[in-house]
């Protein structure tokens, strides 16, 4: 089978090796879609602190079981996402169902199993599940990152005609903006460096933009709000987000910096700030992913944006680093389901 590889030197490549052997309590899944994520991105340039190599990246996926062993309630012909997620399993966090708290916590892709970037993949039926009837097809791959959308939105504390700055339209930004409409949020506001990212809001329904490059944009709006989504997580943003937030405003952090930051502790201070973050998802965030995702269909299908076989992961990488504002969600397809 064909897979995206990134050797040990993380140097990524195209392999040709045999299909994985199925063991107990595991499904074997052939791959329908896989969605590719900057967390990918990062792992595949070897900058992600927590990858190990070598390996198979990928967490954002739906497939289709094809083999089963152990007792669960998976069937062959099952359409499954994967739960990227692996705690200890004994930890009171585990046991709460905060995995994604725990000590040990690993990702599929990441510092776990390897991924979903493969025609077939085994997992655990513990880390499966099933995927509703109305996403059986290329969108069940976004199941993963609107969970994401869910966990971020559930940080947001519930205040009437609040109004929202997201920074940074990528895929996490847009359905973090999706979920907030749904929520009954209805000023959004979203902030980006790329000019081309304002023709795409208006797509999904949304009016403000604010172009961080353009001086008059930047300098004539206004900076008062009540929650801010940081899709970006730099030290230039989160001091962003400490300077735009009203009085008892709540920032919620999506990204892991990359290096030690600098941030105005004093304004926080002074203006009794909430700055939170925001890692992953619970299981419960991905059937929540799942109800939302079927009542705004219209705007899920327009989020991918291309589809590139599995031996075109080479190509379909390069367009997403080098990703002009064209382009939302890339995902990639078994060869025989493109």
């Amino acid at each position: 089978m064909l897979a995206a590889y990134v050797d040990i030197n993380k140097k990524l490549k195209i392999v040709n090796i045999e299909k994985p052997k199925i063991k107990k309590n595991n499904s074997l899944i052939k791959m329908i879609a896989s969605g590719i994520c900057a967390s990918d991105i990062s792992t595949i340039k070897g900058i992600n602190p927590m990858a190990t190599y070598p390996r198979i990246p990928g967490h954002e996926s739906i497939g289709e079981i094809i083999a089963t062993k152990g007792t669960s309630s998976f069937e062959i012909g099952d359409y499954v996402t994967v739960f990227p997620g692996k705690g200890c399993n004994k930890c009171t966090n585990c046991k709460k169902g905060f995995i994604n708290h725990c000590k040990t916590f690993q990702v599929v892709g990441c510092n776990y199993l390897n991924g979903v970037f493969s025609e077939y993949y085994i997992f655990p039926n513990s880390q499966l599940i099933k995927v509703r009837k109305e996403l059986q097809n290329n969108y069940g791959a976004l199941i993963e990152p609107f969970a994401c959308g869910i966990h971020i939105n559930n940080k947001l504390p519930k205040i009437q005609n609040s109004n929202i700055l997201i920074i940074g339209f990528g895929v996490i930004g847009l359905i973090c903006g999706i979920i907030a409409k749904y929520n009954g949020i209805k000023d959004i506001t979203f902030i980006d460096k790329n000019i081309n990212r304002k023709s795409q809001i208006k797509k999904f329904g949304f009016k403000k933009f604010i172009h961080l490059n353009n001086k008059t944009d930047y300098e004539f709006f206004s900076k008062e709000f009540s929650s801010i989504i940081d899709t970006v997580s730099n030290e230039k943003t989160i001091n962003m987000s400490i300077e735009f937030l009203k009085p008892n405003g709540t920032c919620v952090q999506v990204g892991l910096p990359t290096s030690d930051i600098l941030i105005n502790y004093k304004e926080i201070f002074k203006k009794e700030l909430q700055i939170k973050a925001s890692r992953m998802y619970f299981i419960s965030d991905f059937y929540d992913a799942m109800e939302i995702m079927i009542n705004n269909l219209g705007s899920v299908k327009k989020i991918i944006t291309s589809e590139y076989r599995i031996d075109q992961f080479l190509t379909a990488y390069d367009k997403v680093i080098n990703n002009s504002g064209d382009q939302i969600k890339i995902i990639i397809k078994n060869k025989s389901n493109l």
